[in-house]
């Protein structure tokens, strides 16, 4: 069922990149989940994060924006979600370094363990980059 609420995360997010460039960052988020009906709900949300792993001497700097999560909870532990994303992505490396916004989009799948705690993982494509995270869900 779905309920209304806060809703925090924090966990590891991979970047894969086309061209063989891996990198990985910790990603924290923050949002309202809105119910629409007992099984559909809407959370937009704000994301930061840091990078903690580079590859080559290149290494993700920073990241934040926001995001929109479209829920689906067809039962009380299990939950689909389909997501868009505007971010803003910092990349450096010891010659050079930028940032830039970047639209995705993607969808996961989580389990609650308590009303409060759940877990997920998710997959989103952000300018043909292929970004695998798993989280730790809260709800307050």
């Amino acid at each position: 069922m779905a309920q209304g609420g806060t809703t925090a995360s924090v966990g590891y997010s991979h970047f894969d990149f086309d061209f063989g460039l891996e990198l990985g960052a910790i990603v924290g988020s923050i949002g309202y989940e809105f119910t629409l009906n007992e099984n559909f709900s809407i959370t937009p949300e704000a994301r930061v994060g840091t990078g903690v792993v580079s590859d080559s001497g290149v290494e993700l700097d920073r990241l934040f924006g926001a995001a929109t999560r479209f829920n689906y909870t067809p039962t009380q532990n299990f939950y689909l979600y389909a997501t868009t994303s505007y971010v803003n992505y910092r990349v450096k490396s010891s010659f050079a370094s930028g940032d830039s916004w970047e639209f995705g989009i993607g969808g996961g799948v989580g389990f609650n363990f308590t009303e409060s705690l759940g877990i997920e993982v998710q997959y989103e494509n952000v300018d043909s980059v292929d970004v695998f995270t798993g989280a730790l869900r809260f709800r307050f």
